[in-house]
Order: structure tokens, then C-alpha cells, then sequence
């Protein structure tokens, strides 16, 4: 098992002991497995994975990040990182429309690469959302 902590700057998002995890990195995705040689990877925005000690798994749609590996220990240190359970898809669509409709404009270099740097958060939200809602909703029905 490999102790690992998850987290943003404005909250703590996971911590525990996990079996298995793999994450989006720059140049594709890494396993990582207990006794792996100390590394730090840069995280890409993406969809990292992991189990847990009970064997469940569990679904991240991340931001750009650092992971740092030594001894059986992990640390992510995340720009931002969501459940697909906990995406609001109505807020987030909306959103995603509004940006779209601002980016028609002319607006300045700096802006318009912040909003497509956002535009991209937004679609993988909706991805992750609408690609593993589904199995969530299913796995806690099963559980109640």
C-alpha cells in the first residue's frame, strides 16, 4: 500500500492508503504501484485514477500538478481536482457556453488564453462527468 495525499490548494481532496494509481502526465499516463522508486512527475490535465485499500476505485478529472514518490509515500499536489459524482453538469455547461460566446469577441491576448485554458477544464468536466456518472450512480444504488 502506498500512502497518499491528494490535495489543493483550498482543500484536502483524498488520504489514505491506496493499491494501484495512475495519473496523466505530459507525456501520457504512469502507474504507480507500492515500492516504486522515488520520482516527481509533472500531472497533466486529465483523468487520474486510483484504488483504494478496499479495492474500490476511484475517478479524479485533474488539473496541472506535481506528484511527488518516495518510500511507500505519495503526495499530489493539484490545481484543482473534482469526483465526477460532484460536477454540477447544468452550472457547468452554462458555463462553458458563456465562455464560448466571450471567446467570439476580440479581447486581449492574456484574457482569450486564460478562457480557453478554463474552456479546457470545462470540457474535460463534462467528459469525465458524462463518461463515469453513469457507474457511480449505479455502484451507491447497489450499496443503499
Amino acid at each position: 500500500m502506498i500512502d497518499t495525499i491528494i490535495y489543493t490548494p483550498s482543500k484536502k481532496i483524498f488520504e489514505g492508503k491506496i493499491k494501484e494509481m495512475y495519473i496523466p502526465t505530459p507525456n501520457g499516463e504512469v502507474g504507480i504501484f507500492p515500492n516504486y522508486e522515488p520520482f516527481i512527475y509533472s500531472i497533466a490535465l486529465g483523468e487520474l485514477s486510483f484504488v483504494d485499500e478496499k479495492g474500490e476505485k476511484h475517478i479524479l478529472a485533474v488539473s496541472e500538478g506535481l506528484l511527488r514518490v518516495f518510500f511507500n509515500k505519495m503526495y499530489l499536489s493539484i490545481v484543482s481536482g473534482i469526483y465526477p459524482h460532484e460536477i454540477d453538469i447544468d452550472k457547468i455547461e452554462k458555463e462553458q457556453k458563456d465562455i464560448e460566446e466571450y471567446l467570439k469577441k476580440e479581447q486581449s491576448k492574456h484574457e482569450t488564453s486564460r478562457m480557453r485554458s478554463r474552456l479546457s477544464v470545462i470540457k474535460l468536466h463534462i467528459a469525465t462527468h458524462n463518461k463515469h456518472n453513469q457507474n457511480y450512480k449505479k455502484r451507491n444504488s447497489k450499496m443503499m
